[in-house]
């Protein structure tokens, strides 16, 4: 069963509650992002790691 998170409060709001402190979001130099296809593609990365569809990787050396 797939979890659906509709907005970047709902998705980072109980990590935060739960005591992160920080979040950081890095964009290629030259990229032109609004704020809002931002908050959207962290959304869509969160969902994908709630629902098993991302693989935690040993090191990008």
């Amino acid at each position: 069963m797939s979890k659906t998170i509709t907005t970047f409060d709902e998705c980072f709001s109980k990590a935060f509650a739960e005591g992160l402190s920080d979040i950081k979001f890095f964009v290629r130099k030259g990229e032109n992002l609004t704020v809002e296809e931002l908050k959207a593609e962290a959304v869509a990365f969160q969902c994908a790691i709630n629902n098993g569809q991302a693989v935690q990787v040993a090191s990008v050396d």
